[in-house]
This record gives C-alpha cells, structure tokens and sequence, in this order.
C-alpha cells in the first residue's frame, strides 16, 4: 500500500503514505529512517514519521528507478539507492546531487543476458538481453559508457567495422 506504521507494543499509533505503490526498501539510523518505494522516490523521515526530505530517482535516469534497496550515513550526507534496474546510485542527502553523474554501477536487470561483441578496434564491447536495451561498456575500467533502450529484447549483437 505503500504506507509506513508505527507501533507501540500491538496498537497502530500512526499510519503515513509514503509512496505510490508499494515500499521497496526501508534503512534506520539513530537521525531517522530512510524508504524507497515502487515509485522512485527515496523519503526521509523522524522516527516518529514526521517528513524531512524527500529525493526522486527518476530524475537519474534510471531504466527502472524502482527502489529495492536503500542506505543512509547521515554523517556523511549520503544516499545509496539500488535499483530494480540493477543500477546502484549514490547521492547526497542534503541536496540530491548525484555523486557520481550516473549510477555507481549498473548491469542487465531482467532475466538473461543474450548478446555480446567486442569492438574491432575500441577498448569497448556491448551487450544485449532480455531487458531491451543496448549497453556499450568499456573493457579496461568494466564500466558503462552508454545505454539506450530497445523496443524489444535481443539474442545478438554485432559491430559493424
């Protein structure tokens, strides 16, 4: 439902809406607690659910910015979020600045992984799967370069030289 409760012994006290649809992630420190939800974003709240911040993952661009996984340091005004996508971001929680321009790390989110090609003649390969998109990595450092979403999934791919 999406809600967040509190309780004292077996009595209900307080019930918020903390997001639309349902809450993915939820991550407590002696400052609060933190949740992620279906809908992207990542709340902040008191311990007595009172509302403090709130961050949307969408704005990353995110394939999937469902959140599955959140972590606060409040002592270091840092977020890290994982993703549905499989994509793990980390932000500040002062001011939602993207520490990273992009995720942290990122990969192939839904079922299996089909394609890949090396470049003929770029430190650079690809990779396609199930999740429709298109993923160009670089060899040396294993990150990711680019992406972009495919209107279908795919069994192969190819450069062409």
């Amino acid at each position: 439902s999406g809600h967040l409760y509190q309780w004292q012994g077996r009595n209900c006290v307080k019930a918020v809406k903390a997001h639309e649809g349902n809450t993915g992630a939820l991550y407590s420190t002696d400052e609060g607690i933190a949740s992620g939800g279906k809908d992207g974003k990542v709340r902040l709240w008191s311990h007595s659910l009172e509302p403090r911040a709130v961050f949307d993952i969408t704005t990353f661009g995110s394939v999937n910015p469902s959140v599955r996984s959140v972590c606060w340091k409040p002592e270091e005004a840092k977020l890290l979020v994982g993703t549905m996508a499989s994509e793990i971001y980390e932000f500040s929680s002062t001011d939602s600045e993207n520490l990273h321009g992009g995720p942290l790390i990122s990969g192939h989110y839904k079922e299996e992984l089909w394609g890949l090609a090396i470049h003929p003649s770029r430190a650079e390969y690809a990779t396609v799967g199930d999740d429709c998109t298109i993923r160009i990595w670089d060899l040396r450092s294993r990150k990711l370069l680019r992406m972009r979403k495919l209107p279908d999934r795919s069994r192969c791919v190819a450069f062409s030289p």
